[in-house]
């Protein structure tokens, strides 16, 4: 009954939920409402690493609603991940805009360096329990898993991709001293040559660059947040109807191997507007959501620790025979973690 676990997760949304029948809302874009949608993906990102899990256990598929659970984590793919690159790009963007170059100068320590060693300590616990475990390690596979380019049980490459990111952003910034068009378009080419050292580098693993230019592509929509809001509002049937019928063709069309990793980013994009514009018109209040939102960065960079604990020490016999256990057990020590988290996350002043 993996499907449940998913079903239960959309139906949160319902918790709260209101629909503007006539007009928008205004707060679309609002931190408590990108949470809320931050809060929903997380929640998928769990779900799909704890039934990787679960599955790798030799856990096979016993019954409809197994099957369909693995064939939706399947088909969300990486598209579990774009949001948190979009609305960092967005954040980013409207944050050089409104407080310029005291934001710039300060990028470097509050965001890639507070990311970075924030992570570090999240790695040294992965490495302490590799250690308890048994688990040898490669002194050059922790020296680079340190900065997110390998792994030691850990979930790495986002934190790679979006400080990759946020370095084009701040490189950019820094370049013409402001927030605009040349910013985006300089941050665009930064990811864009990012994104092709990584598919050569990191070849036969997609997931590592297919999504990149959803961040550039938050980044726009703060320039254009005021001509976009007035044009989907004015066509607003017609432009969901629009991002469906391409999404659904880029999903479905079979492109040159060589071309996949930017047609991924181009439905990723597409699928990323397409919930920009459904919250125009509908938000949810549950708090659940809010909280996982705002706890983010713990949940992700934490959940494989029970994960990988749990496998060890129960056994994959144990995992295989009640994969609904393990998942609850798992969600129960990540929230008790991400809840306790901020007594070591490390603030630079």
């Amino acid at each position: 009954m993996m499907l449940v676990f998913y079903i239960i997760l959309f139906c949160s949304l319902f918790f709260g939920l209101s629909v503007k029948r006539s007009g928008f809302y205004d707060d679309f874009l609002g931190r408590k409402q990108t949470d809320a949608v931050k809060g929903l993906f997380i929640g998928m990102v769990f779900l799909s690493h704890a039934l990787l899990d679960v599955a790798s256990s030799g856990f096979t598929t016993s019954g409809v609603l197994d099957m369909a659970g693995y064939r939706l984590r399947a088909d969300l793919g990486q598209l579990i991940i774009v949001p948190f690159l979009f609305y960092s790009g967005y954040g980013v963007m409207e944050a050089i805009r409104e407080k310029g170059r005291a934001y710039l100068n300060s990028f470097p320590r509050r965001r890639l360096l507070n990311t970075l060693l924030n992570f570090d300590v999240a790695v040294l616990v992965f490495i302490c329990l590799n250690l308890l475990m048994g688990i040898s390690m490669e002194l050059k596979q922790v020296a680079w898993s340190l900065i997110g380019w390998k792994s030691v049980g850990n979930s790495n490459w986002y934190i790679f991709v979006i400080l990759l990111c946020y370095l084009a952003s701040w490189i950019s910034g820094m370049v013409f001293r402001e927030g605009g068009w040349k910013v985006l378009a300089l941050t665009t080419m930064l990811v864009l040559a990012a994104e092709a050292g990584l598919s050569f580098l990191k070849h036969g693993q997609p997931w590592w660059y297919n999504t990149m230019l959803c961040y550039p592509a938050g980044m726009c929509i703060s320039l254009v947040k005021d001509k976009f809001t007035s044009f989907v509002q004015h066509y607003y049937g017609l432009v969901l109807g629009l991002l469906a019928a391409v999404f659904l063709f880029l999903h479905f069309q079979k492109w040159i191997p060589a071309l996949r990793g930017l047609t991924f980013n181009a439905k990723s994009i597409v699928f990323m507007l397409f919930i920009v514009i459904v919250t125009m018109k509908v938000k949810t209040g549950n708090r659940f959501l809010f909280w996982a939102g705002a706890c983010v960065f713990p949940i992700y960079i934490y959940q494989r620790l029970p994960m990988r604990a749990f496998r060890h020490w129960a056994g994959d016999a144990w995992v295989c025979a009640n994969p609904y256990l393990f998942l609850l057990f798992c969600m129960f020590i990540t929230g008790i973690i991400a809840c306790l988290y901020q007594h070591w996350h490390v603030k630079l002043k």
